[in-house]
Parts: structure tokens; sequence; C-alpha cells
């Protein structure tokens, strides 16, 4: 009876695992040939990061750019071409961005297409400052060309603004490529201001490309 037994045991292993061998390899060549993924309790589904905010943008600070959902005190819009930004770009990041902190966003907008290669703006997002602490990126405008005066530009920019901003941040700033900002006395007076008033602050462009310079008395 005990050698019966154990033949019996021993079929019934030699089956499971021919069971199992089959299994496995059946799974593989359904793969192959259908091409659909199955899951089992032997293959782990493999595991798809939800896509951020952040990587619908190819040029911006990868380190900083990460928590989406997280409230912001200041964000920085800066109008800029693709042209002109390989001019005014290096400035900004060797100077007035370093002494930014993670409660201010800045958001570099540029026309949709270029006739120039992105070789050089590739390059200087290679070799961005490590001492960066905020988030910059750039975002290219659909339907916007690099014309003057950059009207369409500008509007395209706060509609941007106004859809993924208005409810993350507590003061906007707009301004041009060429401009520097005094963050260590920008940041403790705007916190002096009530940002839930609505106020504007400053004065809009006019839009003059050759034309002579206009000055306004201290006292306006």
């Amino acid at each position: 009876m005990s050698r019966t037994s154990n033949n019996y045991l021993r079929f019934n292993l030699c089956l499971l695992c021919f069971f199992l061998l089959g299994f496995i390899v059946g799974i593989h060549y359904w793969q192959i040939l259908i091409g659909i993924p199955c899951t089992s309790s032997f293959i782990e589904a493999p595991i798809q990061r939800k896509s951020s905010f952040y990587d619908h943008f190819q040029y911006r600070t990868k380190k900083t750019c990460k928590n989406e959902s997280s409230n912001l005190f200041l964000t920085i819009a800066i109008l800029s071409s693709y042209e002109r930004l390989l001019f005014y770009l290096p400035s900004i990041l060797n100077t007035w961005i370093l002494t930014t902190t993670n409660e201010i966003e800045i958001i570099i907008f540029i026309e949709e297409n270029s006739f120039e290669t992105e070789e050089s703006l590739e390059n200087l997002f290679l070799q961005l400052n490590q001492q960066i602490k905020s988030c910059l990126f750039i975002v290219k405008l659909k339907h916007v060309e690099n014309t003057y005066p950059p009207q369409k530009k500008s509007f395209y920019a706060m509609k941007f603004i106004y859809t993924f901003y208005q409810q993350r941040t507590f003061w906007l700033l707009r301004l041009d490529d060429n401009a520097y900002v005094n963050i260590e006395k920008l940041i403790p007076w705007l916190k002096s201001i009530d940002h839930r008033q609505a106020l504007y602050i400053g004065q809009s462009g006019s839009g003059r490309r050759n034309g002579p310079s206009i000055h306004f008395p201290s006292e306006q």
C-alpha cells in the first residue's frame, strides 16, 4: 500500500508541475500572439506613474517642479521669445532667480514654434545652477507667433495663469525678460498687503518699439 501511495503522490506532483509550466508558457505565448497583457498571480503588471502637470513642459527645473498642488505666494510670469530668451535667460538664471524660494514659481512664455533649433535652450537647462530653489518652466503658447507688440502672447499667458493658478497663488507678477527682480525687498512688501483684495499695482507697457522714452514725475 505504501508503494502505491508513493507512486500516486509522485504522479500528482508531476501532473501539478506540468500544469503550472503549461500555464506560464501559455501566458507568455498569449502575450506574443495576441498582444494583450495578461495579469496573474505569477506576473506583476507594470506600475504606471500618474502624469504630473509639470511633465507637459519640456524645459523645467526638474528637481523643484514637483508639487503641483502646493500653494504659492508669488507667481512670476515672464513674456519672452525664443530668440530673446537665449540672450536674457543666462542672466536670469545667474542673478535674481538665485534669491527665490520654493514659495515662488517662475513661468516663461514664448511662441509655439521657432525657426531656429532648440539645442542652445536645451544646453542652458542642462547647465542649470543647482542652487535654484524655485520652480521654473517654459510654456510654448499655441497659436502664438513672435510678433510685436505681443498683445496676443500677453492675453494667452494671462489665460494660462487664470486657468491653472487662480486658486494656487496669492500674487502674480508680470515681467519682461530683461527685468530684474529684487526678491529680498519685494516679498516683505507684498506680505504687508492683503492679497485677498483685488489690486492692480504698477503700470502697463505702451508697446512702443523705437519711440522716445517716457518719463513720469516721481510723485505719480
